[in-house]
């Protein structure tokens, strides 16, 4: 019997398109954004960030991540900087491409090993961090909140430069799952599509 991937590629494509609008989102100038940790060269990493100069926001919060080794927002934020710039160098952030299917099988760049190895670094140390914290109180906003950023990316990760669709989507389900936990224990939080750790007062 031949099983058919056709199926899921409508639920793959909603995936990828809500992880590029996570990863793409720029910042709100007029908005008064604080971010975790508390670290003023955050501002200026995600400035960098949000301006597509990726080797320096990745530079930049390689600072904070020094200063906060712990803090598994940090870890994120660097996270998301080394995808997004692996993501952009092999060609797969034209959104042009994700307007219907076809992405699934369109051909980019190879990605860089030494890229792809980071990136897996930096998950597996953002998951222990976030285990670690939740492992004391199971309902702690921040990290939930931590570990659905860490998830999601994973599924961009696995999606995009792996081109693991079905191993993308069940770590998308777990982000999506982890971040439904996040609201349910504190229904006024923002709501949970800003990935990279930041809330807006």
């Amino acid at each position: 019997m031949v099983l058919s991937c056709s199926r899921p590629r409508p639920v793959l494509l909603n995936v990828v398109v809500l992880t590029l609008a996570g990863l793409c989102a720029g910042a709100d100038p007029a908005s008064q954004t604080v971010f975790r940790p508390a670290d003023p060269q955050n501002q200026v990493a995600f400035g960098r960030l949000y301006n597509l100069d990726y080797d320096a926001a990745v530079q930049e919060f390689e600072k904070v991540l020094a200063r906060h080794p712990n803090d598994p927002y940090a870890v994120n934020h660097l996270l998301s900087a080394v995808l997004v710039r692996e993501l952009y160098r092999i060609g797969a952030m034209n959104t042009g491409e994700y307007s219907n299917d076809s992405f699934v099988g369109q051909v980019h760049r190879p990605p860089d090993p030494a890229q792809t190895a980071r990136i897996k670094r930096l998950v597996q140390r953002a998951q222990k961090l976030e285990e670690a914290e939740l492992s004391r109180n199971a309902n702690d906003v921040d990290a939930l909140y931590a570990r659905g950023v860490t998830r999601a990316q994973f599924a961009a990760y696995t999606g995009l430069i792996e081109r693991a669709w079905f191993s993308s989507l069940r770590n998308a389900v777990g982000a999506r799952t982890t971040m439904n936990a996040c609201s349910r224990c504190l229904p006024r939080i923002r709501t949970p599509s800003w990935w990279l750790g930041r809330t807006t007062t």
